[in-house]
């Protein structure tokens, strides 16, 4: 295995230095334990494993492929590897091979770094194909036969649809007749899709490998992915900033233009460097101009009614409906229903199907690069609008207006703050609000009260207030949430339920005094609320007043008569004047 040249790339990741793999790697580790066991299974026994990654373009096949080889080393140096297997990586990209002699001759030559002298054997393949090619496919055989010997054969290799394009139907016939006879082969491979070659049952390698698919970075996982890559870059403060609430909701900005795809997520990281607008601007553009060529060779690779589908698509901000794709590209509902299939298979297109109908929508919104940077046409450039929107808050947007120094900025705000206004969706908002129901659902409520609080920076909201002083209350914090009690009861002196929050975060410090006043704001505000008038009755009864503490928790029991608190209250009082009972 290559030991790798660089600690950061973006599209050759087999040239990575193995720190860097395994300080980048996520979110997969238990599919990486499943292929080393099976790999190292088929060295130690008799059962040989053939296994198949399938995942699009970006999503780190060669990451993981290039990772597994290096632990599959580790496994062979503790285990006599040299003596048990043969391991053979062939490269990203395998143009020159075109025949089941080219493949058989690229796996001589990968042999020959380890095993020298089968150089000259491997010179007179090619001497014996100038006389006679059947015979120079024969001698190239029988020489991988004895370079191999007793050993297991592992290999890797990517983009096997292509391998297998360039072998055609009598090359993988032959491939797959030797598998079958050796009995020693052992194989990793990957693909962006499953092409007619594995997925026909009329074709040699149909059914053949065991088909583990590639999952796409889910919001969590891609922000450990972007946490990773700035510890491996040196950028602790990005780390760190990553770790904030504002900063994990930067991240699903990342991750709606990503799509999940890790090569994706890689390009946007270097924007958390970056905080001014004309920091920004700038890079997305250049960004977007060195991703064009990637994504207009995704469009060619298209058979040309899927093509014009994403194309649609592209021109979409949001989802539409499958009747509606097949409506505005002239194809019948059925076709388009197919070849938008088709293209969920090979992660171009995501869908969702919400009641009757299925919405589809582009995985990668970056792919409307294509169309947008070649509209000359163009007043602005609607994708950096959109990114806007999912990095900035509506008030951040307001004063950066204010600041912004060029015309091309000026209109790139414009636009983001046109779109806030007509359709009244804040993503950077809605982000933020994710985690607080994050934080919420797992009982973190210190969390949930940090992400709220990053919310109220840029945006007021009643909600946001009470439930702020709910979470530190819950959080058993009792200085912050008098303060964010009292700041909330300032800003919004009709709301109930602030009070009665207020109330509990006085409870906190004992203070019954606050208490009472707070409570008795939610009561004159709403006296039939029996959440205010069992508190009532509880912070009477720490300020000894038991008589009122009776009459409050009967005057909730002639309301509701099987409100067993209220009933506690009294039977306690009765019991013992002196002994004041607290239970919220």
């Amino acid at each position: 295995m290559s030991s790798g040249l660089l600690s950061s790339c973006l599209y050759s990741p087999g040239a990575l230095k193995r720190s860097a793999l395994e300080n980048l790697f996520v979110g997969r580790d238990n599919l990486m334990d499943d292929v080393i066991e099976r790999i190292c299974s088929s060295v130690s026994g008799d059962q040989k494993h053939h296994i198949l990654l399938v995942g699009p373009r970006g999503c780190g096949k060669t990451h993981f492929l290039s990772l597994a080889g290096h632990r599959l080393d580790d496994w062979l140096a503790a285990n006599r590897g040299d003596e048990r297997a043969a391991v053979i990586q062939l490269r990203e990209e395998e143009w020159g091979i075109a025949s089941y002699l080219d493949f058989v001759v690229r796996l001589l030559q990968e042999l020959a770094e380890q095993q020298g002298e089968i150089n000259a054997q491997i010179a007179r393949v090619y001497q014996l194909f100038a006389i006679n090619a059947e015979e120079a496919e024969k001698a190239a055989v029988e020489l991988l036969h004895q370079s191999v010997g007793d050993r297991t054969l592992i290999l890797f290799c990517e983009n096997l649809a292509d391998l297998l394009s360039g072998l055609g139907r009598e090359g993988q016939q032959k491939w797959r007749a030797t598998i079958q006879q050796d009995g020693n082969w052992a194989i990793v491979a990957t693909t962006a899709a499953l092409s007619a070659s594995l997925a026909r049952q009329d074709n040699p390698f149909y059914g053949f490998f065991a088909i583990r698919k590639l999952q796409m970075l889910d919001p969590e996982t891609g922000l450990k992915f972007l946490i990773k890559k700035a510890i491996h870059a040196g950028k602790e403060d990005v780390a760190q900033f990553l770790r904030t609430p504002l900063g994990r909701a930067r991240s699903r900005a990342i991750h709606h233009f990503a799509g999940g795809n890790h090569r994706t997520y890689g390009i946007l990281f270097d924007f958390f460097d970056r905080q001014s607008l004309e920091d920004l601007v700038t890079p997305f553009l250049q960004m977007a101009d060195d991703l064009t060529p990637y994504y207009q060779d995704r469009m060619r690779v298209l058979p040309p009614a899927q093509r014009k589908i994403v194309e649609f698509l592209i021109q979409k901000a949001d989802a539409v409906t499958v009747k509606d794709t097949a409506l505005s590209c002239l194809m019948s509902q059925q076709t388009a229903a197919k070849q938008i299939s088709d293209l969920v298979g090979k992660g171009y297109v995501v869908c969702e199907r919400v009641g009757r109908n299925t919405f589809c929508e582009l995985a990668e919104p970056l792919m409307r690069i294509c169309a947008q940077l070649k509209d000359n046409c163009a007043k602005h450039y609607s994708l950096f609008v959109e990114f806007l929107r999912h990095w900035f808050a509506v008030s951040e947007l307001e004063k950066l207006q204010m600041q912004a120094a060029s015309d091309l900025n000026q209109t790139h705000i414009r636009q983001a703050l046109s779109r806030f206004h007509d359709d009244r969706r804040e993503p950077l908002r809605q982000a933020l609000a994710k985690e607080v129901d994050q934080h919420l659902a797992n009982e973190d409520y210190e969390g949930a009260a940090k992400a709220l609080e990053t919310t109220l920076q840029n945006h007021d909201s009643e909600q946001d207030h009470e439930t702020l002083v709910y979470v530190w209350v819950e959080a058993a914090k009792h200085d912050r949430a008098v303060a964010a009690g009292q700041r909330a009861a300032q800003k919004y002196p009709q709301n109930a339920d602030i009070h009665y929050w207020l109330a509990r975060a006085h409870l906190l410090e004992n203070d019954f005094a606050a208490a009472g006043k707070a409570i008795k704001k939610s009561i004159s505000i709403d006296c039939e609320e029996s959440a205010y008038l069992c508190l009532n009755a509880d912070i009477l009864l720490g300020l000894g007043r038991f008589e009122e503490a009776i009459a409050n928790a009967q005057q909730l029991l002639n309301k509701e008569p099987e409100h067993w608190h209220s009933l506690q209250q009294i039977i306690t009082t009765a019991c013992s004047k002196s002994l004041p009972l607290w239970l919220s």
